[in-house]
């Protein structure tokens, strides 16, 4: 099969020997060729690989029907390619933390009540898992029918990713698939897949190296060194420029290290420091205070009051001597402070559940230390400091630029008409907006954010946008030239009473407006939209919306007369002639709740920086 693959692909840059369990790919090539995007994913895809199918064939499965399911094959591929099952870093042992609390003293008393505490903490009571279109391992789209991909969970962007055979094949576990459906050849599983990476990397699982020398296999077994030659091998062949020794370095590299040891805060060092000048000052203290008691003893007795030393009397002066000794022990207990660093644990513990209230997780405790000293506060902005609802704020029709949402009825009948229409059926009917889902909430906003927020707007203009899609369905909608990033622009086609066509556009001002050469005016009647017109929209009424970090978006339309049909694939023809409907703003308003903190942080002012 191998073979086969090579001879219809000559220029393949992929050796096809040296791959384990007598697979086309082994697992450090995929790992590789999942970190690739896009048009550079179909590149090596078509020129490394041969295609998807070739994919297939080289992973001895059938893009129809998967893998044949049977044990055999199923416990091989486990072998080669690992199982999907990300292992979850391993806590410390009992005896561990039983030591790590009997390094004070005083904390004896409390593992009575850690006992306890672990014995219940080893209970998980099992999570029920939801059903969703989440994807558990990575993979290239074999067929999809408008496949489009949340990665927000790994990228932080809401916006929804377009997969296809063409553009874009790599799918990635972790994401949720929110429209269309289609079909994928696992490529990675587990530590493999890039969430499992990621996982790792961050130290939240367990790697394969770990999990190899827990099994007791040695770094120089032949095994290894083996395997490990196998390893450089493929590495050599996904990355040519890579010498033989930079591969051994590196792996060489990875061996060495360890994890580190867990080392104390900032506060709870200096604490701890404090702690024992303190246990010195009273050792010291408690020393005099038994020296001074037992010379004022000898002194009085013997000295003052003249008495004789008697072996009778002995048990009754060792007595006091003893005395003396446990009052200065009493003195040494109370002068070490070995609480001080527990009553700063637990007071940073309180603050953290106050934190937790406010819905601000603290991972660690230490961060709550140097949090009074931060001088930079970096944030992400998307979802974090806004609230991820973008929503249209100012808009611009008929000569005036209003900068709230106007009411309905200083609209024209026929320019609002245009704008409900316009939007309703220039949008993807998956762009829609739900009730919210507890009372006194905000709606929900399903699909894509611009078409949410104008969406929203219609809704603001006290119009219903779902009585036009339920009178013009997807189906009836005559021609679609759908977004792009090199149309930056999308229009829907409608076919009149009349036998004429209207076209509905909407995308970048910048875009839209240079194609317009009318615009409605206050009477809602097109006029000549000249170049100067333009140039005086875009210094009035762009610009000061792109200063108030507004994104600008065009409405507007064409109609097409009856007679003799347009030629649609002609697109620079098509989208062109254009009448502006309106101007509109949209922004992502910032959460109520971040201005304030930054008032109440303190002096000096910390620098907030934003990062998207």
């Amino acid at each position: 099969m191998t073979n086969n693959v090579a001879d219809h692909h000559p220029g393949n840059s992929v050796a096809e020997g040296n791959h384990e369990g007598d697979f086309g790919c082994s697992v450090m090539e995929l790992r590789n060729l999942m970190e690739l995007r896009s048009a550079e994913a179909v590149a090596r895809l078509n020129d490394s690989y041969g295609g998807v199918q070739n994919v297939c064939k080289r992973l001895k499965t059938s893009p129809v029907e998967g893998l044949s399911g049977n044990p055999t094959d199923l416990e091989k591929r486990r072998q080669v390619f690992g199982q999907n099952f990300i292992p979850p870093k391993k806590a410390k042992t009992f005896l561990q933390l039983v030591w790590e609390a009997l390094q004070d003293v005083t904390l004896i008393i409390l593992e009575i009540a850690a006992i306890i505490s672990l014995g219940l903490s080893f209970y998980h009571p099992p999570g029920g898992d939801n059903e969703r279109d989440l994807l558990p391992s990575d993979g290239i789209l074999i067929q999809g029918n408008d496949l489009k991909i949340d990665e927000s969970s790994l990228t932080g962007e809401s916006d929804q990713v377009k997969k296809s055979l063409e553009k874009d094949p790599m799918l990635l576990s972790g994401t949720h698939v929110m429209e269309g459906s289609g079909r994928m050849v696992v490529t990675a599983v587990g530590i493999n897949s890039q969430t499992g990476i990621i996982f790792t990397l961050l130290g939240a699982g367990e790697g394969d190296e770990e999990k190899k020398v827990k099994k007791g296999k040695k770094p120089g077994a032949p095994e290894n060194r083996n395997k490990a030659k196998t390893q450089d091998g493929v590495a050599l062949e996904i990355q040519p420029l890579k010498s033989q020794e930079g591969v051994e370095n590196e792996e060489k590299e990875k061996k060495k290290v360890k994890v580190p040891k867990k080392e104390k805060s900032v506060l709870q060092g200096k604490l701890t420091r404090l702690a024992v000048q303190i246990g010195k000052a009273g050792l010291i203290m408690s020393a005099i205070t038994v020296i001074i008691l037992v010379l004022y003893f000898v002194i009085d007795t013997f000295g003052v009051q003249g008495r004789p030393w008697r072996a009778e009397c002995t048990p009754i002066y060792i007595q006091y001597f003893v005395k003396f000794f446990i009052i200065g022990v009493t003195v040494l207990v109370v002068a070490v402070p070995e609480g001080l660093p527990l009553a700063v644990t637990i007071s940073l513990a309180y603050s953290v559940k106050k934190m937790m209230k406010d819905n601000n997780l603290v991972r660690h405790l230490d961060a709550c230390e140097t949090m009074g000293n931060a001088t930079a506060i970096c944030s992400d902005k998307t979802g974090t400091l806004t609230m991820n609802r973008m929503t249209v704020v100012q808009a611009y029709m008929g000569d005036t630029h209003y900068r709230q949402i106007p009411d309905p009825e200083a609209i024209l009948p026929k320019v609002l008409d245009l704008i409900v229409t316009g939007v309703a059926v220039n949008s993807a009917y998956t762009s829609k907006i739900l009730p919210p889902e507890k009372e006194g909430g905000l709606p929900r906003q399903v699909g894509n954010k611009t078409e949410c927020a104008l969406l929203g707007f219609v809704l603001d203009l006290k119009q219903d946008y779902q009585a036009v899609r339920n009178e013009v369905p997807e189906e009836k909608l005559y021609k679609v030239y759908t977004f792009n990033s090199v149309r930056k622009s999308m229009s829907t086609v409608l076919k009149n009473m009349n036998s004429g066509f209207r076209m509905y556009s909407k995308g970048a001002s910048e875009i839209i407006l240079r194609k317009c050469t009318r615009i409605l005016d206050k009477n809602g009647d097109p006029r000549v939209f000249k170049l100067k017109d333009r140039d005086e929209m875009v210094k009035k009424v762009i610009e000061p919306m792109a200063c108030h970090g507004l994104r600008t978006i065009c409405l507007a339309f064409r109609d097409f007369p009856a007679g003799a049909e347009p030629d649609w694939d002609s697109e620079n023809e098509i989208l062109s002639d254009l009448t502006c409907i309106a101007v509109v703003g949209i922004e992502d308003p910032v959460r109520p709740e971040v201005l304030k903190p930054q008032h109440s942080c303190g002096c000096p002012m910390p620098t907030f920086l934003s990062h998207t």
